[in-house]
């Protein structure tokens, strides 16, 4: 696995945190094979004002959409770092979700409002905190956070 950190500020973790958050997060949620074709980059930059718009942090692949193996993930400088943290997580578990091809984006004229998601078609017009893909990123999320915490405090 190639792991790449650009940019931060006085609240973004270290490039050694980021990068051992990313493969310990990896690891725990796809096969040693797959884990070994990805690239990641991630890249601290200033997204703005944080609103539900804008929560800060996103991720999409860089090759292609069928299961792509390069990934880049923005996390907003202006998260605190209990928010970095939590919003990696959560953008890692959407490079599973793409990498696994349990989620797949369309850009045809026939499919560009649905997403597929396990193998059924998810109107994009559903709302953000409805979308399949989006509980269970906020489920691993949650779950994922906590014992993170326990880990470091361990």
């Amino acid at each position: 696995m190639k792991i790449y950190v650009r940019g931060k500020s006085s609240k973004t973790l270290t490039s050694l945190e980021t990068k051992r958050l990313i493969r310990t997060l990896a690891e725990s949620m796809m096969s040693i094979q797959m884990v070994k074709r990805l690239t990641i980059t991630i890249n601290f930059i200033d997204m703005g004002p944080i609103t539900a718009e804008n929560p800060g942090a996103d991720c999409g692949w860089e090759d292609t959409n069928y299961h792509p193996r390069e990934f880049s993930i923005n996390i907003c400088t202006r998260l605190s770092r209990t928010n970095q943290i939590s919003s990696i997580i959560h953008e890692m578990v959407h490079v599973r979700q793409y990498a696994t091809g349990q989620m797949f984006e369309y850009f045809n004229h026939l499919y560009n409002t649905y997403t597929r998601w396990e193998k059924k078609l998810v109107s994009t017009r559903v709302p953000y905190m409805k979308q399949p893909w989006e509980i269970e990123a906020y489920k691993i999320e949650n779950a994922t956070y906590k014992q993170y915490v326990r880990m470091l405090e361990g």
